[in-house]
């Protein structure tokens, strides 16, 4: 993971704190994950929201998901997940051929899924007025800038649902916006949950019965404002 920095961190006072604090948090990626790819992170500061982040995708059709997947798989949860998601051509959320992935989950298995000459993988915004750049002596009203840095590098690496941007009450989308982690979206029933109702329970699931976390069920609105595919 390459990090670049804006000038509009560059420029603060604390810029060499806020710099070593988002490199540890690149270094735990690096220690658990061992893809051969090189991801490029910009990291800016806002004003704004608390924190976020852009990043370029590409489009594959299921059922090449779903061979790249099998191929790269090498852990017994690998096999739950990959047992309870069915061939093709149509994926299981909303029946469309496609699946959107972001450009380096794509890179790590095998498809060719580059940003434009010049642009980084993804661009991550941070509000670091309201953050504690370290966790020595916190702001109990503060935000933590390591775990920020985390939750938007996870959405930039891999993390996505299709549901994000949609108001409450809205109708799910039919076409290719089926991400990878809507795959393992369930109800409580063991169906798979693909619905933007805020009085539905969501779960992140390998298999539909054991449920590893709940997921967020409100739209943007709240404060500080959450995705669909964000833990509960």
């Amino acid at each position: 993971i390459i990090p670049t920095f804006d000038s509009s961190i560059t420029s603060l006072s604390q810029a060499a704190a806020i710099e070593a604090t988002i490199n540890s948090a690149i270094a735990v990626y690096e220690a658990d994950f061992s893809d051969p790819i090189t991801v490029h992170f910009t990291f800016t500061n806002t004003t704004t929201g608390l924190a976020s982040s852009s990043t370029w995708q590409t489009t594959v059709s299921y059922s090449d998901y779903l061979a790249a997947l099998k191929a790269h798989a090498t852990s017994a949860d690998d096999a739950t997940a990959l047992a309870h998601l069915p061939p093709g051509p149509n994926n299981p959320v909303n029946g469309n051929t496609q699946i959107t992935l972001t450009d380096p989950l794509a890179r790590a298995l095998g498809f060719s899924a580059n940003p434009p000459s010049g642009q980084p993988d993804s661009t991550i915004s941070l509000n670091i007025s309201i953050m504690n750049i370290t966790s020595s002596n916190p702001n109990p009203n503060n935000y933590s800038l390591f775990a920020s840095v985390s939750h938007e590098m996870d959405e930039g690496l891999a993390f996505g649902g299709g549901l994000d941007g949609l108001n409450n009450g809205a109708a799910a989308p039919t076409d290719n916006s089926v991400e990878p982690e809507d795959l393992f979206r369930y109800d409580q029933n063991g169906a798979r949950s693909w619905t933007t109702d805020v009085n539905a329970a969501s779960y992140f699931s390998l298999d539909g019965t054991q449920h590893l976390a709940r997921f967020n069920q409100s739209d943007g609105s709240s404060s500080p404002p959450a995705d669909f595919e964000d833990w509960y």
